[in-house]
This record gives C-alpha cells, sequence and structure tokens, in this order.
C-alpha cells in the first residue's frame, strides 16, 4: 500500500476540510457620543423621526431583537441594536451630501428644543457650545459616503 493510502486508511470518520483563511473584514465604527440627538433634531427638527433617509441616519433601521438580552450590555435598553442595509446606507449616505453644514447652527432653536424635550436642550442655550457641530456632521457624512461606496450594511446603536 503506498504512503497516501496508508494515511487515509489510518484517518477514521469524517474530516473537517477548511477553506484557506480569508482575512477578516474591516469593521469601522463611528460614535457620535452624546450628541447624537442634537445632531438629528439639526437634521430633521423632531425629537425622533422626520421624513425621508435624513430621519433614519440616526433613528432608523430595523430592530434586531435581544431575545436572549446579550447585545443590551447587561443591562435591559430601551434602544434596541437596529440594521439598514446597504439600499438604506446608501439612500442615506446621498440625502447627507445634499446638507449644508454651515447651515447646521441655524437650525438649533434652544426654546423649541425644550419644548420637544431634546436630549441636551439645555446646551442650546449658547450655540457657541455646539461651534463643532458641523465638523462632526462632516466626519459622520464621511462614514456614511465610505459605508455606500463599498456596499456595507449598518448597525445602529444608542447606548
Amino acid at each position: 500500500m503506498d504512503r497516501v493510502a496508508a494515511q487515509l486508511k489510518s484517518k477514521s470518520g469524517i474530516q473537517l476540510v477548511k477553506p484557506k483563511s480569508k482575512p477578516e473584514p474591516e469593521r469601522r465604527v463611528f460614535s457620535l457620543e452624546k450628541d447624537w440627538h442634537v445632531l438629528h433634531y439639526a437634521l430633521n427638527g423632531t425629537h425622533d423621526g422626520g421624513t425621508g433617509p435624513l430621519a433614519d441616519a440616526i433613528l432608523g433601521g430595523r430592530e434586531i431583537p435581544d431575545v436572549d438580552g446579550v447585545t443590551s450590555f447587561g443591562t435591559r435598553s430601551s434602544d434596541p441594536l437596529r440594521y439598514l442595509d446597504s439600499a438604506e446606507v446608501s439612500s442615506i449616505a446621498a440625502a447627507l451630501l445634499e446638507v449644508d453644514p454651515s447651515q447646521l447652527l441655524s437650525k438649533l432653536d434652544f426654546a423649541d428644543a425644550q419644548r420637544k424635550k431634546i436630549y441636551l436642550w439645555h446646551t442650546l442655550d449658547d450655540v457657541a457650545n455646539w461651534e463643532y457641530l458641523p465638523d462632526l456632521f462632516g466626519t459622520f457624512r464621511d462614514f456614511y459616503s465610505e459605508a455606500a461606496r463599498s456596499g456595507n450594511c449598518m448597525l445602529l446603536s444608542i447606548v
């Protein structure tokens, strides 16, 4: 018996054949930190929701049910993990390209934000507190644009 046949005969049972390993895809993360609600408000003028793709940029997507409590970081979260498919990401990216970052600060209204219970509304009493918002938005828009160019889906989470 030749050497290969002997080796095959000595192996018993089902053998796992592993494919050539592929590199792990790069996972990109972007965080708005506590500014998520103010940016949503600047883009939509609402506490939640809105119309069109801009409404989905931060608060959109379909819920991924957390039946075993594994995505809530050990606590029950009222904001479930959500996802956007690649077509939705592309639609949102295109809508974000239409937004003029220099106009965002003019959309921040202290009294309106207080009435609508926007998170961090109390910081809108002085728009100078938010001078970084156009730059933050630019980075946010770039993140969506890159995801759209790559054909990626997106997970959204507010924690």
